[in-house]
């Protein structure tokens, strides 16, 4: 059986944040030869889906093998998405529309749980609701969690504690600093980013277990595929340092 290391992909994502011009990393897929990224549409409407979708069609892309799914996703469209792209695996953040929808999706087993830290959510965020609604595993944000440490300092202990006892099916990176930001999607000031300015941004994930980071790593950042391919060349340095 294959080790993790061997199987472990580093995925440059098309995300569409606000900051995020992602009809710009359409056409770059082919300018950098890219064959393999995870997709984020979680800030487009299913119209505005279906242009994506139309624009990576024209590509010479061959696989989505990750997708960070939205409220308003149908199983249907997860059919062409596994179906034209070879997806497998796919994250929703916690909450109940969530829940339900993984309960009744055919794609149940491959649908897993972000460690998003807004307060909101936290509550769904439990070992109750992983259990009522037989979730299969979780999605490991490591900025959010590197920022749940900075921010809320009392919960953050038992979100490492409920992690332990579940699998890490899929990851997301993006930026961290001590410093806070300007967030450009909900206009607050956080210590977890979605554009890294330097790949030293990245230097938070030395604080992680190996084993956390699982088969399938999106890089979740604003900046162009060509600014991912250089962080995916740090973060494999990384992981060969961490044990």
């Amino acid at each position: 059986m294959a080790r993790r290391s061997e199987k472990r992909k580093i995925l440059p994502a098309l995300t569409t944040t606000p900051g995020s011009n992602w009809k710009r990393k359409a056409k770059e897929i082919d300018e950098l030869g890219l064959r393999e990224i995870s997709l984020f549409p979680t800030f487009l409407d299913i119209n505005s889906r279906k242009i994506l979708y139309q624009l990576i069609e024209r590509t010479k892309l061959k696989a989505i093998p990750f997708v960070h799914l939205r409220h308003d996703f149908t199983d249907d469209e997860i059919d062409y998405l596994a179906t034209r792209w070879g997806a497998k695996c796919f994250n929703m953040h916690a909450d109940l529309h969530a829940y339900n929808f993984i309960k009744n999706s055919r794609y149940q087993a491959k649908i897993f749980v972000e460690t998003h830290y807004a307060p909101a959510r936290r509550k769904y965020f439990s070992e109750k609701y992983f259990k009522k609604y037989k979730i299969p595993g979780l999605c490991a944000d490591f900025s959010h969690l590197a920022a749940e440490e900075l921010e809320y300092p009392v919960y953050y202990p038992k979100k490492l504690e409920l992690i332990k006892n579940y699998s890490i099916k899929c990851c997301h990176v993006s930026a961290f600093s001590r410093r806070k930001r300007l967030d450009k999607a909900d206009r607050s000031y956080r210590f977890d980013s979605h554009e890294m300015r330097n790949v030293s941004d990245l230097n938070y994930l030395r604080k992680f277990p190996k084993k956390w980071f699982s088969n399938y790593i999106a890089i979740e950042l604003e900046n162009s595929f060509r600014d991912q391919l250089k962080a995916k060349k740090y973060i494999e340095k990384i992981l060969s340092q961490i044990s």
